[in-house]
Formats: C-alpha cells, sequence, structure tokens
C-alpha cells in the first residue's frame, strides 16, 4: 500500500488555475521537522522539505485556505520518475494557521 502521513509547514506555494485545456493543481514543499540525539545525547533539530502536489478540487481548496507557514497534516500517495520523488495529495488538515 502506498500512503504516507506528514506534518509540516507550507512553503513555496504555487497554484494554477483550471483552463479549458487543463485541470487546477497546486504545488509547495511541506517543511517536515525533524529532531534526534547526537552521540553526546544533544538534540539536533533539521528541516526536511517535500514535494507536494494536489489536483482539482484538493487543489483549489488548499489555495483558497492554506497561506506560506501554515501547519498541515497530510495524507498523500508518493509519487516518482526515477529522479526526483513528489507527493499528491489525498486529504488534508490544516492544524494552525500560526505562522513561523
Amino acid at each position: 500500500m502506498n500512503k504516507c502521513h506528514f506534518l509540516g509547514r507550507a512553503k513555496g506555494i504555487e497554484y494554477t488555475a483550471k483552463d479549458a485545456d487543463n485541470p487546477s493543481c497546486i504545488t509547495f514543499m511541506l517543511e517536515v521537522e525533524e529532531y534526534r540525539r547526537s552521540t553526546t545525547n544533544k538534540k539536533i533539530r533539521e528541516y526536511n522539505y517535500l514535494d507536494m502536489e494536489a489536483w482539482d478540487s484538493a487543489a483549489y481548496a488548499l489555495n483558497l485556505y492554506i497561506e506560506e507557514g501554515y501547519e498541515l497534516a497530510v495524507e498523500a500517495i508518493a509519487r516518482g520518475d526515477g529522479e526526483a520523488t513528489w507527493f499528491r495529495i489525498t486529504n488534508f488538515k490544516i492544524l494552525s494557521k500560526d505562522v513561523q
């Protein structure tokens, strides 16, 4: 089963409106925060940036309700072309509108 869940902040939002030949699409990076411990037991914070895309009604809803820095819970499926991997959003929830 190809199902992924992420929690992060939206960055670099780009929306393409629907026209006669193409459906609506939104792309952005999801900034996912990761904590780990070093060998000296010091807490280290790192950020990973994942490419996200949504189409049609999900793209339209995301475009209406999110802005740069909003925190989201995202369910997605992984896609790839052999060189890059991105995630197609199947479900989402806006958790916080506090922009950081």
